[in-house]
């Protein structure tokens, strides 16, 4: 059987390289930059046809799925960035739209990828609420480790020998 998954702020489809490659099938992806849409679409033979732009104005498109991955926007939760975190009305409030989507899907996992900081940000608030949006919807969550102290939360290519630093929160849940 193969789970069906849904790619949300896909940038240029990392989720969906990695759960494609593993025989999963993408349903719906979502991408409001229309350079990043395009290059989707290049990346992933037959995407045109469930790839759509701004969230707020598809999720009712959305169709059953096994699987949410999201790499929700960063920006505001950036140490290069402004910090306002939820403060951000554009992008910082993205969260609940994947917050609404759960709630009428019920996916039985969910993926999520931030910056390294998003653990950190207004001294951990702002993963508490994630954490605990998530847990009162059913789902067990786990934030990432760091793979090299064992402290707490970040994840880069560099660990897995790849030549690039970025540093990611990855947040890991499960239905029931």
């Amino acid at each position: 059987m193969s789970l069906k998954f849904i790619d949300l702020f896909a940038g240029m489809g990392g989720f969906h390289r990695a759960l494609s490659r593993l025989g999963f099938e993408c349903v719906f992806a979502s991408e409001i930059d229309p350079t990043l849409r395009e290059v989707y679409t290049r990346n992933f033979e037959g995407s045109i046809e469930y790839v759509y732009g701004d969230i707020r104005e598809n999720k009712d498109k959305i169709p059953s799925h096994d699987i949410l991955c999201a790499g929700f926007p960063c920006q505001p939760f950036s140490k290069s960035g402004s910090r306002q975190g939820v403060l951000d009305q554009t992008r910082g409030t993205l969260f609940h739209e994947i917050i609404d989507i759960l709630t009428r899907h019920k996916p039985q996992y969910v993926f999520l990828e931030n910056v390294g900081n998003f653990e950190r940000h207004d001294e951990g608030k702002t993963w508490k609420i994630v954490r605990e949006s998530l847990e009162k919807l059913g789902y067990t969550v786990r934030g990432t480790e760091h793979i090299s102290s064992g402290g707490p939360g970040l994840l880069s290519p560099h660990h897995f020998g790849y030549p690039h630093s970025r540093e990611r929160f990855f947040i890991v849940a499960k239905l029931g």
